[in-house]
């Protein structure tokens, strides 16, 4: 999956477009891959993928997993 998302990007194909990094930030977010994850959300912003506020308002969610994953488990 990871494939095809790198490889419409290298053909310019919606690299201003917020759906393009968002989804393929997720795929890597849902297999635990964060720190690329992070590195997609980089790249949006280096774009100015479009809508601005989708793509800040996802890479907080992402920065947010980021934080829980390093604090480990919340003790009851």
């Amino acid at each position: 999956m990871f494939e095809l998302y790198r490889y419409v990007y290298s053909k310019g194909v919606g690299t201003r477009t917020a759906a393009l990094y968002v989804a393929w930030s997720q795929q890597f977010e849902q297999r635990g891959m964060i720190e690329q994850a992070d590195a997609v959300y980089q790249k949006a912003t280096e774009n100015q993928a479009q809508p601005a506020d989708t793509v800040l308002n996802e890479y907080r969610c992402l920065a947010l997993v980021e934080v829980r994953t390093q604090l480990g488990p919340v003790p009851d």
